[in-house]
């Protein structure tokens, strides 16, 4: 709890710009940084929200190239969640650019 505090919430909407939109690879990209912060992150498209932390529920918002996706995040590192989260976005979650060329090797 915290005590009636309200936690710093930001949010982002994004354009799903991947060509085949948000599918595993990409999904586990958005995970692993999720994973890192002590902040709720949520993604949500069209009615739909997903804990940013569960591959399956990222998935399951089937978010196709060019849907629109808005993530969430609230908590103390919320702003720093959301702005690493942007850069994978605007990156097109290529692992190279993104520097995670051997978390997600090719092979």
């Amino acid at each position: 709890m915290h005590n009636g505090e309200t936690r710093p919430t930001f949010s982002q909407s994004f354009v799903v710009s991947h060509p085949v939109g948000l599918h595993l690879r990409p999904a586990a990209m958005l995970v692993r940084i999720a994973s890192r912060f002590t902040s709720s992150i949520e993604v949500s498209k069209e009615g739909k929200t997903a804990d940013a932390r569960s591959v399956m529920g990222i998935l399951e918002l089937e978010a196709i190239a060019g849907t629109t996706v808005t993530v969430t995040a609230m908590g103390d590192d919320a702003v720093q969640a959301i702005s690493d989260i942007t850069r994978l976005f605007a990156l097109q979650f290529d692992h190279e650019l993104a520097g995670y060329a051997a978390a997600f090797p090719d092979n």
